[in-house]
Order: structure tokens, then C-alpha cells, then sequence
């Protein structure tokens, strides 16, 4: 866990002017994120951040990455959504587990937990492939015997 005092050195949204945090801004403002704003920072914000205004900023960093995944619909969105919180809880499960000195206990239960988040995220993204996918396969034969007599179709066949 972050000390309190390197909190206070990284600098907030509001004093880093950068250009591409203003451009992150515009976008999210231009496009139909207001819900996911609201929704990611239901997630991920966090009260011991609500002094240093690092809240904000990770609500911003997961919009910027909500963006960057390009949802296609609200099922995508939500699916998003969802990774994006349970890989920023096993990151902090992970860097938890890592503080040194450490009870063995209480390591073993981080490294679980870290263990199960990314679990969850691995079957998260299984659902946002299957849902991508609409059901469409694509079944590749390689080799076919034919016995004499037999007959085969030899090319692209495509359902109906």
C-alpha cells in the first residue's frame, strides 16, 4: 500500500495540465461516458484517497482505459467495467501480499485473493470473446480420408 507521504507527492488531476490528460477529458466528455464515469468511480474510488484526490484520478486512468477497449454495446460496456475493477483489486491484493514484513497469514490470503481476482478477470474475458464472437465458429479440416466410394467436398462450404 502507498505510503501517505508518496501520495502526496503524485500530482492530482487537477494540477497536471498536460495535453494528453485535456484530451482525455474532451473525449470522455464528447462521447456518451457519463455512466461509465459515474460507474468506474463507484468501483474503483477508494475514502483513503478522497484527501490526496487520487480517487478522481484512477476513475480517469480506467475511463481512459474503458476507452481504449472500445465497448461496442452496454453488455461489452458492463463486462469492461467489471475487468477493469477486479484487475485494479488483484494489482492492490498483489502489492499488499509484497509489503515486507508481512504475516505469512495474512500474505497467503492476499496471494489467494490476488489469485481468484485474476481468475475472474481470465473468465471475463472468456465472456467479452464468446459475446464478440455472436456465436460464429470457424472450423479449420486439415486432413480427410476418403474411402473408395466415398465422396467429398473439397473448399470453402458455408452454412445457411
Amino acid at each position: 500500500m502507498p505510503r501517505k507521504d508518496d501520495m502526496a507527492r503524485k500530482p492530482s488531476v487537477s494540477q497536471n495540465s498536460d495535453s494528453s490528460g485535456e484530451a482525455l477529458v474532451k473525449r470522455v466528455q464528447a462521447s456518451k461516458s457519463r455512466m461509465q464515469a459515474i460507474e468506474i468511480e463507484r468501483i474503483l474510488y477508494k475514502k483513503s484517497y478522497s484527501e490526496e484526490g487520487l480517487g478522481l484520478e484512477k476513475a480517469l486512468q480506467a475511463l481512459g482505459t474503458l476507452c481504449t477497449m472500445q465497448p461496442r454495446d452496454e453488455f461489452e460496456r458492463m463486462l469492461m467495467v467489471q475487468m477493469i475493477g477486479c484487475h485494479e483489486a488483484s494489482v492492490e491484493c498483489f502489492e499488499r501480499a509484497s509489503v515486507p514484513g508481512q504475516y505469512p497469514e495474512a500474505m497467503d490470503l492476499f496471494l489467494k485473493n490476488a489469485a481468484r481476482l485474476s481468475s475472474t478477470f481470465v473468465n471475463l474475458m472468456r465472456s467479452l470473446d464468446k459475446h464478440r464472437a455472436k456465436g460464429h465458429q470457424k472450423v479449420i479440416v486439415e486432413h480427410v480420408h476418403v474411402e473408395s466410394g466415398g465422396q467429398a467436398i473439397v473448399g470453402n462450404v458455408e452454412a445457411r
